[in-house]
């Protein structure tokens, strides 16, 4: 494939779908969000520090390698 086809191809997948602004959210989507922002407000976010987890990746990584 060419450059050129290549652009191409990828022009024809390259497309936002529209948004409705008119279109209600759902009831139900709206509940999800305030349990999940009740949640977050009570116990905080849950997740770890990239840096950690990076190092902790590294760390069975360099095990594996060595094994």
């Amino acid at each position: 494939m060419s450059s050129e086809e290549a652009i191409e191809y990828e022009e024809a997948f390259d497309y936002e779908a529209p948004i409705a602004d008119d279109e209600p959210v759902p009831a139900w989507h709206l509940e999800i969000i305030e349990e999940r922002m009740a949640r977050y407000e009570k116990e905080g976010f849950p997740g770890r520090p990239w840096e950690e987890v990076k190092k902790e990746l590294l760390e069975k990584l360099t095990i594996r390698m060595k094994s």
